[in-house]
């Protein structure tokens, strides 16, 4: 081969790997109003793929899809599920990390220890990715002042998973788990539970959450 026609080759060859994992470019949504599946029912989420000016397409994914990778999130009550380990048949690993989602420029960090659902022991609960418990996972219960008590995200606290297909990397912040997300002082026992608010950034074909210009 000659040298021009090496070039031309190497070019078309770098062309085609730039155009996807080298220059993938991350999107960010927000999500409102996801109802929770109860008992043995769990809601599955993806995190969809970017539209034409680049707003990202999220869907609840039937059940029928549970044994594929079509699914990144699972939602049961107060419970997180990846799509992995025991949870899935998909390559989902997460981590919760006391760091706000704004400041968290890539999924890949030496801090950041990655678990599986199944195979992840928590302090108290099943094994998971996010673990179950209040103050262990991505919530904590607070008491109301006509008593009871709310689900209320820990502040400062992100969710890093790498998608059920093993492609890329989203962080996710929830934002509410009551329907219209009030604020704290307005919940009492008339809130919906199990309602969920979330926003999150998803690098489809990477680990960089850093949005270009």
């Amino acid at each position: 081969m000659s040298r021009p026609l090496l070039f031309v080759a190497l070019a078309l060859v770098w062309g085609a790997c730039g155009s996807s994992a080298f220059d993938a470019e991350p999107y960010r949504g927000t999500e409102a109003d996801v109802e929770a599946g109860d008992g043995a029912d769990v809601t599955l989420y993806s995190l969809g793929r970017p539209t034409a000016d680049s707003t990202a397409v999220p869907r609840v994914v039937p059940a029928s899809d549970s044994a594929t990778t079509r699914w990144d999130l699972g939602f049961r009550g107060t419970e997180i599920l990846l799509n992995g380990g025991s949870s899935g048949p998909g390559a989902g690993v997460g981590v919760v990390v006391d760091v706000p989602i704004e400041e968290v420029d890539d999924a890949l960090n030496d801090d950041y220890v990655y678990r599986r659902d199944g195979e992840s022991p928590c302090p108290s609960g099943p094994p998971r990715a996010v673990c179950t418990a209040p103050g262990d996972g991505w919530f904590e219960e607070v008491g109301l002042p006509g008593g009871g008590t709310a689900v209320v995200p820990v502040e400062g606290r992100t969710l890093l998973l790498r998608l059920g297909n093993g492609q890329g990397y989203a962080k996710v912040r929830f934002v509410s788990y009551y329907r219209g997300a009030p604020d704290v002082a307005a919940i009492d026992d008339d809130s919906e539970g199990g309602v969920y608010t979330f926003e999150y950034v998803v690098n489809p074909d990477g680990s960089s959450f850093v949005e270009t210009e």
